[in-house]
């Protein structure tokens, strides 16, 4: 069996999908605390767009990361 994936090794929806799940809190109640959409944070989470630079920074406040961490997993 192989090793597992390393953070790094995601992709950016992957990081996104990983934080969202860790909050273990629904996108309506994260859209109203974080100021995202929750069209957007479906989106993210789903795979199907990725944050631009301003949501990038709320995900990133949101979370108590690092815009590099959702962007490179560093």
């Amino acid at each position: 069996m192989g090793r597992p994936a390393r953070v790094r090794d995601w992709s950016i929806n992957e990081r996104i999908r990983q934080l969202i799940y860790s909050k273990d809190i629904s996108i309506m109640r994260m859209g109203r605390e974080s100021g995202i959409d929750e069209k957007d944070l479906r989106k993210y989470r789903d795979d199907e767009s990725q944050p631009d630079r301003e949501n990038l920074i709320k995900l990133a406040d949101y979370f108590g990361v690092t815009v590099d961490w959702i962007l490179r997993g560093e």
